[in-house]
C-alpha cells in the first residue's frame, strides 16, 4: 500500500510538470520604463527588474534590452527617444515577439507609481493596463511592487488563455466555428490557410520543445511507477512462496 501511494505521487506530480511545460511562452520585449521624479538610473534599474519577475513567473520569454538596443541602433534611433506606443511597436515587429511592455515609473510627494502598459504587436492594441501606487520605500517599490506586476501580468494571460482553450474545446464538441472564424466572413480557401496557420493551439503545442521534453519525462516517471508497484507486487508473491 505504501509503495501504492508512492507511486501515485510520481505520477501526480509527473502530470503536473507535463502540464506545466506544455504552455508556450509568451515572448515579450520590455521598454525603459519613463521617469518622472527619479533617476534615469533607477528607471533603468526597474525596467531591468521587471523583466526578471515576468522571467520567473515561466508564462514569458523576455527580450533582452541589449536586443533592442540594438535593433533602435540599426533604426538610427536613440532608446531614450522610443518611448512612444507606435515606436516600440515597431520595435516589436522587428524582433518578432507577441507583445511589448511600455509604462513609466513616478514619484509624487512620497508615493511612488509605476504604471504600465501591455501591447498586442499584431493588433497595436492595449490589452492590459496596471498602476501599482506605494506610499513607501524605494526599496520596497524595487522589490514588492514589480513583483506585484509582475504577477498580475502573468495572471491576466492565464486567464486569457484558459478562456480561449476553453473556446475552442467548446466549439470542437460542438463541431462549430468560434466567433472569429464565422463562416459569413470565410471562403473555403480561408479554410485551408487556416489549417495549415501556425497560430493553431494543435500545431503550437507539437512544435513547443518543452512537450516533447514533458512528455519524455512522463513515460520515464510512469515506467519508475510501474516498477515500485510491480516490485512491491514480487515482494509480496516471494513472502507467500516462502511461507
Amino acid at each position: 500500500m505504501e509503495n501504492r501511494k508512492i507511486a501515485e505521487i510520481i505520477l501526480f506530480i509527473l502530470a503536473f510538470t507535463f502540464v506545466g511545460w506544455s504552455q508556450e511562452k509568451k515572448l515579450i520585449a520590455i521598454s525603459n520604463l519613463a521617469p518622472q521624479g527619479v533617476e534615469a538610473s533607477q528607471a533603468s534599474a526597474f525596467t531591468d527588474r521587471l523583466g526578471t519577475e515576468l522571467f520567473k513567473t515561466r508564462s514569458f520569454k523576455v527580450i533582452e534590452r541589449s536586443q533592442i538596443a540594438k535593433i533602435l541602433e540599426e533604426q538610427e534611433f536613440q532608446q531614450a527617444d522610443c518611448v512612444s506606443d507606435k515606436c516600440m511597436i515597431q520595435v516589436g515587429q522587428l524582433l518578432g515577439v507577441s507583445y511589448v511592455l511600455t509604462g513609466g515609473i513616478s514619484k509624487i510627494g512620497e508615493t511612488y507609481s509605476i504604471n504600465i502598459r501591455v501591447i498586442d504587436v499584431k493588433s497595436g492594441e492595449v490589452i492590459y493596463t496596471d498602476t501599482e501606487d506605494c506610499s513607501c520605500v524605494i526599496d520596497k517599490v524595487f522589490v514588492q511592487s514589480t513583483l506585484a506586476i509582475a504577477r498580475k501580468i502573468s495572471t491576466f494571460f492565464q486567464k486569457e488563455d484558459k478562456q480561449k482553450q476553453q473556446a475552442d474545446y467548446s466549439s470542437a464538441r460542438q463541431g462549430t466555428l468560434s466567433p472569429s472564424q464565422s463562416t459569413a466572413s470565410t471562403s473555403p480557401s480561408d479554410f485551408s490557410a487556416q489549417a495549415g496557420s501556425t497560430d493553431s493551439p494543435k500545431r503550437s503545442l507539437l512544435q513547443n520543445p518543452w512537450f516533447y521534453a514533458g512528455a519524455a519525462t512522463l513515460l520515464v516517471g510512469g515506467a519508475v511507477a510501474y516498477y515500485v508497484l510491480t516490485a512491491k507486487t514480487d515482494t509480496v508473491y516471494n513472502d507467500v512462496g516462502g511461507k
